[in-house]
């Protein structure tokens, strides 16, 4: 009864509260026209005994990693989808035109302040989307955290830094920008590379 099969992107984000460590969620506001996807966690896990707690904010769950301590990185795909007015669809019955709850945009200060607040961190680093990622401006489509201080990245061979990718340069720019910084025990966070796989015949498409 979904809308789609992206669970990474659309159930809530666990975190852990209090002197037992106990398990709660967060749940962002999912694209809009999801809504079925966007109901699951807030329908299910509370079945289950845990608390959830809803913002409006809106995002994905591939477009947020956290070093659990006091920093979040996302993409600025996330000020994009937070500048529209329309919500989720309320309607959800067939062949009806949708009805979308409306919302107040948000800018990137708004943005950082509501991360700052729902997750408890000092520092949201907002790094810039891909132009041609089939649409999402998820980091995890070429970044992959491994622990509180290492990000796994894609390695793009020099045969894609031209004007026809422009995304090389920002996939660089950003894994420039994560090099330069600490993670939770004051050290640079480490980044190995990952080659990008060619075809059978060893070319790039």
């Amino acid at each position: 009864g979904g809308n789609s099969f992206w669970a990474r992107d659309f159930t809530p984000l666990g975190f852990y509260y209090g002197d037992q460590d106990s398990l709660a969620f967060i749940d962002f506001t999912y694209y809009p026209g999801r809504a079925n996807d966007d109901s699951l966690g807030v329908y299910l896990l509370p079945q289950l005994g845990y608390k959830v707690f809803q913002t409006s904010l809106m995002n994905e769950g591939g477009n947020f990693f956290t070093d659990g301590n006091n920093r979040i990185l996302t993409s600025s795909a996330i000020v994009e989808s937070n500048a529209q007015i329309e919500g989720q669809v309320v309607n959800l019955r067939p062949n009806t035109n949708p009805i979308y709850r409306f919302r107040s945009p948000l800018n990137s200060t708004q943005i950082r302040d509501t991360m700052r607040r729902l997750f408890g961190v000092d520092s949201v680093n907002i790094l810039q989307r891909l132009q041609h990622d089939g649409g999402t401006g998820h980091l995890d489509l070429y970044l992959r955290q491994l622990d509180e201080e290492r990000f796994m990245t894609t390695d793009f061979p020099e045969v894609f830094n031209n004007q026809q990718f422009p995304d090389y340069n920002r996939v660089n720019n950003n894994v420039r920008i994560l090099r330069s910084m600490n993670g939770p025990y004051n050290r640079g966070y480490e980044l190995p590379t990952m080659p990008l796989p060619t075809n059978d015949d060893g070319s790039y498409s």
